[in-house]
């Protein structure tokens, strides 16, 4: 055997070494990251010369995932659905006590959902009275404070303690009148979640020193935090004698105090700037109430049941006598949206169709007989022909653009335009792998050429990712990407990625193979096939391609247009919303 191949499987051995590892002990997940990409890449930008081209299904790999995957379901301690808030807690309540919108982290806490009665949080009674005199406040000018009102809250259930800060908002409804409301927002703040915030200017930590402060934070002792992340004791102690000299704290007790100031204002301070001042425009985080059409009004996932015995899971967003936009949700970024997008698809009058496809979310896996591609366009038929939709607009997101440009064929004859956001192009490996993120470069490679080492590689990262939060993933997804960065720090921006991340894993590790496939394999007949108007609108600071990418080739076909939007990221989508489903809109004119 020539040795090209034999370094090929050398490399392979310590991938599964790697796998095996991470099922023991999760904390080495990095080093199987190093390994896979040690195995797919010459340097950092080319394929290596001696992987095979195709192992589809390598007889020798398949007795080893489903080894390895046994034991990663076997890993005990799962964050994600643990007794403790994964995030930030946040509450809309309504006059007439109602709880309109409660996110993930305050059902945590509290163990409440919406829409519920207020009287159903289990604070204790004090907490409840200022509560329910503030609802009763909402419109009078002279009952009690504008300001925002802090409340030393008990937690019933178990006696524990927080505090809550309540502040008057505004509701903007469908129609584009307003009423008021107030927005509860709860003290309870995942420390880990907040580790970028410790790694930029001033502070400017390292990784692992950012662990280790998250672990101070919640209250770990240096016992504790040696041990779970592996490392001696001594070790520990070093890196705070390291985070006090960069952070300029001679004291635990400060550098406790300097964290906590830091994870609050992150959190609280655009909330409190602005929240009671009814002649100024919304802040940054109040703007998330302000332009809320509630959350039990959207992103509530209808099902259909087909005629091969299936399930399809779909949302609904938008007005009913909307304008239809069959749209197609990416593979991390899936069908959910914001309240703010919300808002603006009543002003558009859109009404956003957005399937979840086979594996994703509610929706069944397609019959054994049965292409995940054919499928999904079978069931985009389906949901159509359900809805009696005469003509529409296909909106295609990120990863979603093959499928799109497929279901656009077969609706030629209806459709009157398309709109690509941040969407992909058929990969050219030797000139678009370069521009990707290290990690999408990684998942491209594996999903072309090794849909058993990506399965692998997905399973191990959905067990670790569930224990050390999803929040966590998608910061260290985008660690190379500023901008992606940022754009996570709005809340409406993470609450819709970890939306994605939910859908993406709900029936597994399936999902992100399959439809990394697709989006791989060329569908340029589909895209020449199209002649109907295609406008694309893409990031500069896109994770996956550039615009240079996307222009040179669209350019030669002069039914596709594109727009380049300065400083956009991955979450184009949702930072721009108003721009995009404009573009939507004329399509129909």
């Amino acid at each position: 055997m020539p040795d090209q191949v034999l370094a090929a499987r050398d490399r392979l051995l310590v991938l599964l070494d790697s796998a095996y590892e991470v099922a023991a002990d999760p904390a080495s997940f990095d080093k199987l990251l190093d390994a896979s990409n040690s195995y797919f890449f010459s340097g950092i930008e080319s394929l290596a010369a001696d992987i095979p081209r195709v192992m589809a299904e390598d007889p020798f790999l398949r007795p080893h995932v489903d080894r390895i995957a046994r034991q990663l379901d076997a890993l005990p301690g799962d964050r994600t659905t643990g007794s403790r808030p994964a995030a930030y807690a946040r509450m809309l309540l309504a006059k007439g006590g109602v709880v309109l919108t409660a996110n993930a982290a305050a059902t945590a806490l509290t163990g409440v959902t919406a829409p519920s009665a207020v009287s159903q949080l289990p604070f204790d009674h004090e907490s409840l009275r200022a509560i329910d005199k503030a609802l009763r406040g909402l419109g009078a000018r002279s009952a009690g404070p504008a300001g925002p009102v802090l409340l030393n809250i008990t937690l019933e259930r178990d006696g524990a303690g927080c505090i809550g800060l309540l502040a008057r908002a505004r509701l903007e409804q469908p129609d584009g009148s307003h009423a008021e409301a107030l927005a509860l927002s709860l003290s309870h703040i995942d420390w880990t979640a907040k580790q970028d915030a410790f790694m930029e200017p001033p502070f400017s930590l390292t990784r692992s020193e950012s662990e280790v402060l998250a672990g101070l934070m919640e209250g770990l002792s240096y016992d504790e935090i040696a041990e779970a992340r592996g490392r001696l004791v001594s070790t520990v102690r070093s890196q705070i004698k390291a985070i006090m000299r960069k952070t300029g704290r001679n004291k635990i007790a400060a550098l406790v105090q300097l964290g906590a100031s830091v994870g609050y204002l992150t959190e609280l301070s655009n909330a409190i700037g602005e929240a009671g001042d009814a002649q100024a425009g919304p802040s940054h985080v109040s703007r998330v109430v302000a332009n809320l059409v509630t959350e039990t009004q959207i992103n509530r996932q209808l099902q259909l049941d087909l005629h091969d015995g299936r399930r399809l899971g779909y949302y609904l967003h938008g007005p009913e006598c909307g304008k239809p936009a069959l749209f197609f949700h990416g593979l991390i970024l899936g069908p959910t949206i914001t309240p703010s997008m919300n808002a603006a698809l009543f002003r558009h009058g859109l009404r956003l169709i957005a399937p979840s496809r086979p594996h994703f979310g509610l929706s069944s896996p397609p019959l054994p007989q049965a292409g995940f591609d054919d499928t999904v366009l079978s069931d985009a038929a389906a949901l159509v022909e359900h809805l009696g939709i005469e003509d529409l607009v296909i909106v295609a997101h990120q990863g979603g653009v093959s499928h799109a440009f497929r279901v656009a064929g077969r609706f030629a004859n209806r459709l009157h335009g398309m709109v690509m956001v941040g969407a992909g192009i058929p990969i050219d490996e030797s000139r678009h792998l370069r521009s990707m993120n290290p990690q999408t470069r990684l998942a491209a490679a594996a999903t072309r050429h090794a849909p058993v080492l990506m399965e692998l590689i997905t399973r191990a990262a959905i067990a670790v990712f569930n224990k050390r939060g999803h929040e966590r993933f998608l910061y260290e997804h985008f660690a190379e990407n500023p901008g992606q960065l940022a754009s996570l720090r709005d809340p409406e921006v993470m609450a819709v990625s970890l939306d994605g991340l939910g859908h993406l894993i709900a029936q597994g590790a399936k999902a992100f193979v399959v439809d990394g496939g697709a989006a791989m394999a060329n569908w340029s007949d589909d895209f020449i096939r199209i002649t109907a108007p295609c406008h694309w609108i893409h990031g500069t600071d896109d994770a996956v391609l550039k615009p240079d990418d996307i222009r040179e080739w669209v350019s030669a076909y002069p039914n596709h247009t594109l727009d380049v939007i300065g400083d956009g990221t991955s979450s184009l989508l949702y930072t721009h919303a108003e721009d995009i489903l404009a573009e939507v809109a004329l399509r129909f004119r």
